[in-house]
């Protein structure tokens, strides 16, 4: 891009193109920067940084890696600059979705000393992906501050590796953290997650049961017992179950609407609209709760009520979080 004789005129009293373009880059002004760095055709690595930097900042991630690649080759491998080009790159990689290449880098700028909470997370998903379990345990260790070898941390690596549809990996490091601490707090409800969503209800209850028995503060575990009570058609221990998750943990709707779905079997209809609507005063724009509302006003013979929530159900999402 030409500058104009006035424009280069201030350039050279503000400095080097870099120089201008790096104070530009600290304003925000990125357009700006990159039309300022364009006179040099430097192949520095300065340069390659700067221009990896707004490569980024402007959302082009595979232009950032490209230009990083190139600045890193020449920075001392035991650089500050070398620490963040790599970090910048690994997040870069991690962007377009290249896990392997990012989990690599992102591991040189954690030897290298960083040890920031966001660069840890990127580290810890990106080896998941990349199937490096014991990388993303030392990540995610780090990042919790406890030992990578511990039940905590195979536990902690268990949980992001379900968030991320690992559920085999997961399922190893949930047995890794029972062998080292059969009582360790979540690992089996997280191991009864994994049943419940390969349809395996009986051992789902055997882990949530175990879970309680040790960890019986844990809401979440009486909500999942009911759930799959539930599912085997067991409704009165599904509500027995139920009620102790909401006791425990009244501002979470999901064990609400399971509540309203076993008196709704049971033919209990008003005792399921009145939970019904409990579960809609915490989650508004819950799907499941207001279907299951419309059903339960039907059977109470309110079908002008009934239409009405089948209407405004119409515009909620289907896919909303169940979880807490």
């Amino acid at each position: 891009m030409m500058l104009t004789a006035a424009a280069a005129l201030l350039l050279l009293q503000a400095g080097s193109p870099l120089d201008r373009a790096k104070e530009l880059v600290r304003e925000g002004k990125i357009d700006e920067a990159e039309r300022v760095l364009a006179v040099t055709d430097s192949g520095s690595a300065d340069v390659h940084k700067l221009r990896g930097l707004i490569a980024f900042h402007k959302r082009d991630y595979r232009t950032a890696a490209r230009e990083l690649s190139e600045a890193i080759r020449e920075e001392p491998l035991d650089s500050g600059a070398y620490r963040d080009s790599a970090g910048m790159l690994g997040k870069s990689l991690y962007l377009v979705r290249d896990f392997a290449a990012a989990a690599a880098w992102l591991e040189k700028a954690y030897r290298a000393g960083d040890r920031s909470a966001e660069a840890l997370q990127l580290l810890g998903v990106s080896a998941i992906h990349a199937a490096r379990p014991e990388l993303a345990r030392q990540a995610f260790a780090t990042l919790y501050g406890t030992p990578a070898d511990s039940a905590a941390a195979h536990v902690l690596t268990a949980q992001m590796m379900i968030r991320e549809d690992s559920e085999g990996a997961a399922e190893t490091e949930l047995r890794k953290a029972l062998a080292i601490d059969p009582r360790f707090p979540t690992a089996r409800f997280l191991a009864a997650e994994l049943a419940i969503a390969r349809g395996e209800i009986g051992k789902a209850i055997e882990e949530l049961t175990a879970e309680i028995s040790y960890n019986p503060m844990h809401a979440s575990s009486y909500w999942r017992l009911g759930d799959a009570y539930l599912r085997q058609g067991k409704y009165d221990e599904a509500i027995a179950e139920l009620r102790k998750s909401i006791w425990l943990n009244p501002y979470f709707s999901s064990p609400y609407i399971l509540l309203g779905r076993a008196y709704f079997q049971k033919a209990e209809y008003k005792d399921a609209e009145e939970v019904l609507r409990y579960a809609i005063g915490i989650d508004p724009n819950n799907y499941g709760a207001h279907y299951m509302l419309g059903r339960a006003l039907v059977k109470l013979g309110r079908d002008a009520e009934a239409q009405e929530v089948f209407l405004k159900s119409r515009d909620l999402p289907r896919d909303r979080a169940t979880s807490p």
